[in-house]
Order: structure tokens, then sequence, then C-alpha cells
């Protein structure tokens, strides 16, 4: 018959042995974010057993004991920062011992210390595969109140940043490798291969997107009285179909919203009909045809909108 009693600090070297056999359980059960279960037992569950020595009137540790030997243990506190007054931490049975009711009686002691404390309500942390211990909890009436979902984006090197003067050949290349192929379609460089990058970083209207080591994009942010100017965009070639294109275009307007825009406008020759496309998909649309600074242009807008709390 197993016994339910406080645990005290002659009991830390069993109770560390038993949290590394549910580590190993939930390692095994559980490979979605291995760095989690390669925490020490000594540095997640000492500091818990230390505050249960310490602080006994907020914090508790039971184990269960039968013929002198400790086979699982349970841990739980009063919270302020929780979404309920009392929480339990862990809760560990040895698999043999299991089936036993062992696992009951110590979560009974458990909430009897914490209705004893006034807690009308008590939570609990349970893995998602650990199904044997949600059939526990649920069957003892715990009910899921929140379900945590949990992504691992892939590493993503690229930032957007403002140009410097460091960064100025650098621009300049970018942009001559990702208009280049125009120059057969319209008969002469286009306009952004003839700007003065050097000036445009010194009016700080220049923005760039860098892998972590290179310059890849380049974005050109004319302020003007009532809209924002997208005078360049450019991608290399090497990174193109990276969507490093259409990232530069959302931060154009989100820097438009920070400026108090409510218009952005941009400009492109007659002959890039895929950019118009691509504009025209994105919102925005065309507002007129004409000749200026020595080309034949498509002029585009797109009306931005506010969201206000």
């Amino acid at each position: 018959m197993a016994v339910i009693r406080w645990a005290g600090k002659q009991d830390e070297m069993v109770i560390l042995n038993l949290w590394t056999r549910l580590i190993e359980y939930h390692r095994s059960i559980e490979a979605f974010r291995p760095e989690r279960w390669k925490i020490p037992p000594e540095d997640a569950i000492r500091p818990l057993l230390t505050t249960a020595w310490e602080l006994p009137e907020s914090h508790a540790a039971f184990v269960a004991q039968s013929a002198g030997k400790i086979f699982g243990f349970v841990y739980t506190g009063l919270t302020k920062q929780d979404h309920c007054p009392a929480k339990i931490n862990a809760l560990f049975v040895d698999a043999d011992e299991r089936s036993h009711g062992v696992g009951q009686a110590l979560l009974d002691a458990a909430l009897d210390w914490c209705r004893a404390r006034g807690a009308a309500e008590v939570s609990l942390d349970c893995i998602w595969p650990n199904n044997l211990a949600r059939r526990f909890y649920e069957n003892r009436r715990f009910r899921p109140l929140l379900v945590t979902y949990v992504l691992q984006p892939e590493p993503d090197q690229a930032r957007i940043r403002p140009a410097t003067a460091a960064d100025v050949s650098a621009v300049a290349r970018v942009v001559q490798d990702a208009y280049r192929h125009y120059i057969p379609r319209i008969g002469k460089p286009p306009g952004p291969m003839l700007d003065d990058y050097s000036a445009r970083v010194s009016e700080g209207v220049v923005w760039v997107i860098d892998d972590g080591t290179t310059i890849v994009g380049v974005l050109v942010l004319l302020p003007k009285p009532d809209h924002l100017l997208l005078d360049n965009i450019a991608v290399a070639p090497s990174h193109q179909g990276l969507g490093l294109g259409r990232r530069l275009l959302e931060f154009a307007e989100a820097e438009a919203v920070c400026q108090g825009y409510q218009e952005i406008r941009l400009y492109t020759h007659e002959t890039m009909t895929e950019n118009q496309r691509l504009y025209a998909a994105i919102g925005y649309e065309e507002t007129g045809r004409g000749y200026e600074a020595g080309y034949e242009r498509v002029f585009m807008r797109k009306r931005i909108l506010h969201l206000t709390g």
C-alpha cells in the first residue's frame, strides 16, 4: 500500500531520478522540439523543490512511497501569473506502479493542498502526444482550456535596412544587374541605371535587403507632398523568384503608412508588361500613360488602408 507524504530535502535525488525518467518518456513521444528535453534535471526540477521547501505556504511537493521505495511524485503551487490560481507543474509515477491508484493518490494530495489554500481552479500542462496523461486527467474532469500551437519558421537571414554610404557600389551593381536585360527591349538603359545612388543614399531614401552578407535587393522611396513615390525596386537576378521583391513592395506600403501617406505611386516602362501585371495583382491601378524624362511610362497608384484601433 503506497503512502503519500510531503517530500523532504532527503528525497531530492530520488525525485531528480524520477524526473529524468519523465523527460526520457517525453523525449520518446515528442520529437518536435528536442532541445526542450535537454535541460538537466537539476536545472529543471531542483529550483521547484527548493521553492517548495523554502516557501511551503505557496508551493508543495509530495512523493508516493511503499516499502521504503519512492516511485512517484507531484509538484504544485499557487500562481499569480497563470490563468488559474493554482497549478500542478509535474506528476509522475514509475511505469511498474501505474494502474494501482498511485497517480490518483498523488493528484488528490495536490488538489487537497490547493483547495485548502482557497484555489477554486487548478491547471496543469500536458504535451499533446502524451495520450496516456491526457486520458488520465480528462477522466478526472480536467478539461482543455488552452491549446498551444508552435511553429518553427525556416531561418530567414534576409533583412531590410536603410542603405549607408558603404553600400553605394553594391546598390548600383544590383540595379545594373537587375535592369540590364531591359536594354534591348527599350533601346537604351532604363532610368534606374542612370541614377546617382551616392546622392540618393545621402538623401536617406534608399533601402536595401541583404542575405546576411550581400545586398541582393534595392528600394528607393521618394516622399512627395501627397503620396510616397516608389521610384525604383530591384532584386539581383541570382535572388529573383524567392519573394524578395514582394517583401520590398510590402515594406514600401508599410513605410507609406508610417510616414502618414494614404497613397503610394510608381511608374514603369510601357514595355515592362510583366511588372505591370504584378503591380495590378497586388492592388495597383493604372492612372495614365505618358512620355517623361525620355521614357514612355505607365503610371500606377495604390490606396493605403490605415488601420485604427
